[in-house]
């Protein structure tokens, strides 16, 4: 590329050179005669040494432009070089930097997911998260022992699979309502290990309003009925205290009353003694 630039530059000057020489080789011919040879070699000596001076110095200074060209060229393009270089540097050093909070960021996600992940697991009611399909995408520890199944069979699977075949026309009556709008609370159904369970769902919305998922609680109905049964014997175990704490606080009333009666047939049998000694 380079030498094609400068063959470029220096053909013009050959091609003119070449055409003074024959321009001059022409005239001398007419001009001089054949006894005047002498004069026509030293002419010519000149002419050519004039002409070759002349050319030379024209073709120095057209190489020295060619070479200076070359010289900002390749300073520009090492500015250039540079100034891409610091940009490198500096777009190496934002990316490093974005990449470390990238790694931050992706390890306080991961600790608020496992914090997540053991708040869910810890809470005593089953816990589902469906996609509007009807799709399981989370289930919690309580959720899997309702079920008897593990998280693998679950995941992924449509949510019918956790009731009683029985209810899961009716579950599913439900579940459409509350992609609707419309919450589930406490719908009586059977897990799939035939257990009394309540069932509350909710639709979850994004911004627009669009339903993103759903999540429900379940309930072990046994439980709740365990818990009902200890509350309605704690009553009876209550009430039987109440009532012998009453007839404890009668008895106690009655013996103050008799201790006063008592204390006041004393009393007044000391003033009947206390006057009969007087009148003796």
């Amino acid at each position: 590329m380079k030498g094609s630039n400068l063959n470029i530059r220096v053909l013009p000057y050959t091609v003119f050179i070449a055409f003074i020489l024959m321009v001059f080789e022409l005239i001398k011919i007419a001009v001089l005669e054949e006894a005047q040879v002498w004069l026509s070699f030293w002419l010519t000596v000149g002419f050519v040494t004039l002409v070759s001076f002349i050319s030379l110095s024209v073709l120095k200074k057209a190489v020295d432009d060619y070479y200076n060209d070359l010289n900002r060229m390749e300073i520009n393009a090492k500015l250039s070089a540079e100034a891409a270089n610091e940009q490198l540097v500096a777009a190496n050093q934002e990316l490093q930097a974005s990449t470390e909070e990238l790694k931050a960021t992706t390890e306080e996600l991961e600790m608020q997911k496992e914090e997540l992940a053991l708040v869910i697991n810890s809470i005593p009611d089953g816990i589902v998260r469906t996609d509007p399909k009807g799709a399981i995408t989370l289930a919690n520890q309580e959720l899997l022992i309702q079920t008897g199944m593990t998280r693998q069979e679950l995941i992924g699977r449509d949510i019918r699979i956790a009731f009683w075949e029985e209810d899961r026309p009716q579950f599913m009556a439900a579940f459409q309502k509350v992609l609707e709008g419309v919450p589930a609370k406490e719908l009586s159904f059977h897990s799939c290990l035939g257990n009394h369970i309540l069932v509350d769902m909710y639709a979850l919305k994004d911004n627009t309003g669009r339903v993103q998922s759903t999540l429900g609680v379940t309930r072990e109905f046994t439980k709740t009925t365990k818990v009902i049964e200890a509350l309605d014997d704690s009553k009876k175990e209550l009430g039987k205290k109440i009532a012998e704490m009453e007839i404890l606080l009668t008895v106690t009333l009655d013996r103050e009353k008799r201790n006063m009666e008592l204390k006041n047939q004393v009393e007044a049998l000391n003033r009947e003694l206390a006057k009969s000694k007087g009148n003796i």
